[in-house]
């Protein structure tokens, strides 16, 4: 037995080739605006409110920080599942 080489491509070629849509992203966008201001503006009024802390109690202050942010966002969520799905009366 002999292997025959293959005469037909197995990708076909069309008449007319269409090059892809490629959109170009702007350089400077919102989310990297928002991210410069909070970079420029967070620091400071971070290093102000730590100041003479020692490294712990910083970090005691930032999972404080993260609790509270924790529990109002699950309560907001609470509320609005309470609101869109209330218990049915039996």
């Amino acid at each position: 037995m002999t292997a025959e080489p293959a005469t037909q491509s197995i990708v076909p070629t069309s008449p007319n080739p269409v090059a892809p849509l490629v959109t170009q992203e702007p350089d400077f966008s919102d989310i990297t605006f928002i991210g410069l201001i909070l970079g420029l503006l967070l620091p400071q009024l971070l290093a102000n409110r730590f100041k003479g802390m020692s490294t712990l109690e910083v970090i005691a202050t930032l999972f404080d920080f993260l609790k509270v942010g924790t529990t109002f966002a699950v309560k907001q969520v609470s509320n609005l599942v309470k609101r869109y799905f209330p218990k049915p009366e039996n």
